[in-house]
């Protein structure tokens, strides 16, 4: 495949060297102003759920797949 990769040889490509950083490990003091956030609207958060937790979802995805 010249144009890009297969989604398979994903994890051999990207790196996830899972490394210690960012504000939890750095210590980066968070503010906020706490009547400012008071004016703000609440956060909405909407739950999706997932249907394809088919255990041989897998199988059929390596048997259409082009190695």
């Amino acid at each position: 495949m010249s144009d890009g990769f297969l989604m398979l040889h994903a994890y051999e490509i990207i790196p996830f060297d899972n490394k210690n950083g960012g504000v939890w490990y750095q210590g980066f003091e968070i503010t906020y102003d706490k009547e400012k956030i008071k004016q703000e609207e609440p956060l909405q958060v909407f739950v999706v759920p997932h249907s394809h937790n088919d255990p041989a979802v897998i199988a059929i995805i390596l048997k259409n797949t082009v190695h």
